[in-house]
C-alpha cells in the first residue's frame, strides 16, 4: 500500500516511470515477501499491473486498456482469483494475468449500467473465466 512506501520513504513523489517501480517491488521484496503485485499503474490509456518474483529476479508486466471507471471490491476479487491461483500451482504471471482479464470485463460490463461505483461490479456471470484447464 502506499502507507508503506511513505513510512519507508521508497520514493518522494507520484508520477514514477516502469524502472522505478520495478525498484520499488524489489525493494518491498527485500522486506519478506517473495511474490510482489503492484496494480493500477495508469499509463494514457493502459491500466498496468506489474509482478514481480524475488527468487529468479523476474518482472512481469501485464496491460489492459483502461476504461477510467473504478468500482469497490475489485482489489479484493484480484487477490483472491491471484491467491487461489498460485496454491494451485500456477505462475505468477498466469495468475496476474488471469485475474486482470477478469477485472477488465467485470468492470467493462458493468460500466454499461447506471449503478453506484460502491456497488462493486458484476461478475457472476463470469466466474466460468476461472475454471483453468
Amino acid at each position: 500500500s502506499a502507507s508503506i512506501f511513505f513510512k519507508y520513504g521508497f520514493y518522494s513523489k507520484i508520477d514514477l516511470n516502469i524502472n522505478e517501480i520495478i525498484n520499488i517491488a524489489k525493494r518491498l521484496s527485500d522486506l519478506g515477501p517473495k511474490k510482489v503485485v503492484i496494480t493500477g499503474i495508469l499509463d494514457d490509456d493502459k491500466i498496468i499491473n506489474l509482478a514481480y518474483e524475488k527468487n529468479t529476479d523476474s518482472h512481469y508486466i501485464i496491460e489492459c486498456d483502461y476504461n477510467k471507471i473504478s468500482y469497490s471490491g475489485t482489489g479484493d476479487i484480484f487477490t483472491s482469483i491471484i491467491t487461489g491461483m498460485i496454491i494451485n500451482g500456477f505462475s505468477l504471471y498466469d495468475s496476474v494475468k488471469k485475474a486482470s482479464e477478469f477485472i477488465h470485463k467485470s468492470v467493462s460490463y458493468t460500466s454499461q449500467f447506471n449503478t453506484d461505483r460502491n456497488d462493486g461490479v458484476f461478475f457472476e456471470m463470469f466466474l466460468s473465466d476461472l475454471i483453468l484447464q
